[in-house]
């Protein structure tokens, strides 16, 4: 990264500092505030997922997808695949993020996924969400779950 008349390089636990670059720990700072930031936007875009999920309402989760989305999986796939997924689990009683990461995307924005085991009232998954957040909105760009443990 180049800020400032410098480079700030950064390789595992490994950072180089070359030139003067503008204040790296601010930036560095600044950064892993607005990868935060947009980590919260995408909780709360996971949030109202559950809620659609819970509505039966799966073609507003497409409707609110990304292009990529959108064209990896078809609409009577993604509203089928949705709805088995309601049906076996039943509905969403609690979600817990065990993981997340950010990584900025071309457009502008940050990729953000978020692992989360998620008790059903039938069973309890997890599932990895990648969010596409750019200017205070997120939009699902894959979705993917699978059984961790089923409640009998």
């Amino acid at each position: 990264m180049f800020f400032g008349g410098g480079v700030l390089m950064r390789v595992g636990r490994w950072s180089f500092n070359l030139g003067n670059p503008a204040n790296s720990e601010q930036i560095i700072v600044n950064h892993y505030s607005d990868l935060e930031s947009k980590a919260k936007i995408s909780d709360e875009a996971t949030q109202q997922f559950y809620q659609y999920l819970n509505q039966g309402n799966c073609q507003k989760i497409y409707d609110q997808s990304t292009e990529l989305f959108q064209s990896s999986v078809s609409e009577s796939v993604w509203t089928n695949t949705c709805s088995q997924i309601k049906i076996q689990n039943g509905t969403v009683e609690d979600s817990e993020q065990f993981d997340w990461w950010g990584h900025p995307a071309k457009e502008g924005g940050s990729y953000i996924l978020s692992q989360r085991n998620t008790k059903f009232s039938e069973s309890t998954v997890q599932e990895d969400f990648v969010w596409l957040v750019e200017g205070g909105e997120s939009k699902l760009l894959s979705y993917r779950t699978g059984a961790v443990t089923v409640e009998e």
